[in-house]
Parts: structure tokens; sequence; C-alpha cells
């Protein structure tokens, strides 16, 4: 396992309008508060009964790649959160959750991937293994990549997980109540977990299968996360070392991790 360390600076008023995916090549893009590319002029998200039952992706490809859920119960919440009162989508920790239909190939390869995420995880539930067996913050239909939360602290972990044939994850503790801004990355046969720009690592082959439904937030098979969305975005090739601080520094200093 390695160990990498980045440093964080700026502050929220020049951010709000930065654009900060502009010149890059996302699969995806999600924010609830601010357009992450300066080509898109839509809304962010939109509502029923105050809920927020679609969050729509900035990085084109289609309505595949929104984030929906028709039924209303089941729906985020949509709030501030953080310490820059950050508009949040706000997941219940019981069944909320929203999910996109394209599918994991339409967001990373087999060999390469990346995401970048700002969240606040409000508590932690479950307890067991394997990590894909804990509270899911995001994952595909078929669990070969994800974030996934556990209560096996105190404190509790941030797992980033890849399936390769067999389980592959490395995890972070993490602050409940607290933002953060999580890396999942994939390349070179290494997967690497960052955690507001500490960073861990360990082997791993190709992602199996990248057929199923690519990207579903906060509950999957009775597996719910309590958190906080701010922000996401996927890429299929991994921006360089250079973009990917800059990013973190971006969406930290954003929403105050």
């Amino acid at each position: 396992m390695s160990l990498l360390l980045r440093g964080v600076g700026g502050g929220i008023d020049s951010l709000v309008n930065s654009h900060p995916l502009d010149g890059l090549s996302p699969t995806a893009a999600w924010s609830m508060s601010r357009r992450l590319l300066s080509s898109y002029g839509a809304a962010l998200y939109r509502t029923t009964s105050g809920n927020a039952d679609t969050i729509y992706n900035q990085a084109g490809g289609g309505a595949t790649f929104d984030l929906v859920n028709v039924t209303t119960s089941q729906q985020p919440g949509i709030g501030s959160a953080g310490p820059n009162n950050i508009a949040a989508a706000l997941f219940d920790g019981v069944d909320d959750t929203l999910a996109a239909t394209a599918l994991l190939s339409s967001y990373i390869s087999a060999s390469a991937g990346y995401c970048i995420m700002s969240f606040i995880p409000v508590s932690a539930i479950l307890n067991t293994t394997p990590s894909y067996h804990n509270d899911v913050v995001f994952q595909d239909a078929g669990t070969m990549w994800g974030f996934f939360l556990r209560n096996d602290g105190p404190p509790p972990h941030l797992y980033g997980y890849n399936w390769d044939g067999a389980e592959k994850a490395t995890s972070q503790t993490i602050s409940i109540g607290t933002p953060c801004v999580a890396e999942w990355r994939h390349e070179g046969g290494i997967l690497y977990l960052d955690v507001n720009g500490i960073e861990t690592s360990l082997a791993t082959g190709n992602t199996q299968t990248l057929t199923s439904a690519g990207m579903k937030l906060a509950n999957a098979a009775s597996k719910p996360s309590h958190i906080s969305l701010f922000e996401m975005a996927t890429f299929s090739t991994v921006p360089s070392s250079t973009v990917r601080g800059t990013l973190v520094n971006n969406f930290r200093s954003y929403v105050g991790a």
C-alpha cells in the first residue's frame, strides 16, 4: 500500500462560476449547485414535491446519464450542507437512491477509470464483509466498482472497490459530518483511493464486466447510505496528476473540505 499527500487552497468566491471541468473530457458530470462545464446551460436538477427526482448529467451523452428516481418516497431531499452552505442532495440512509441507465462501459474502461466525488457522510450504518456489503455511496448494478462506507471504527472507513474476478478494495478513515472529496482511480494495474488529498493503493486487474448499468447512488440491495451529495464526475481516461490535483483543490475549496 502506498500513501501520497496533496494540499488544498483557494476560496469559494472565485469557484462558484469557475467551470472546473472545462478543457477536460468527463464521461459524466453532476452537480447540485454549479455548472462544472461552461458549455452546459440547462437545469442542474429537477424536483418532485421538494425532492430531487433527477440530477442532470452535464457532460453530454443523453438522458441515460441522468440520475433519476420516479418513486417520490425514495428521492433524496434538497438542502444546503457543509460550512459553505452548498446545495446538496440529502440521501436519508433508509431507501433514497438515484440511478442512471448508461452502461458501466460508458463511464470507464476495463483497465482505466477515474471518479471524483464531493459529499458529507452523515452516518455509517453497516459493518460487514466483504467491503461491497456495506453502505453504498455509489456502485454499478453488477458491483464492479464503487465507494462503500463501513461502520468499522471508530472512526468509520470509506472503501474504494474494483472487481477483477475477486474483491479488490482499499480503505481510509473518514469523518462523519465533515465534507470530503474522494477519488476512485484505476490505471496501470493499480486501484487508488484518495480522500481529501490522502491516497492509498493496491494492485488490481481489469474491471471484469462493464455491461451492467453503471451508476447507482446511495442504495442498492438494502445497503443504504446516509450522505449529502454535492458533485461528482467520471472519466474513462485518467487525468494527469496535475489536473487531478487542481480538481481536488477546486472541489475541496468549493464545499469546504
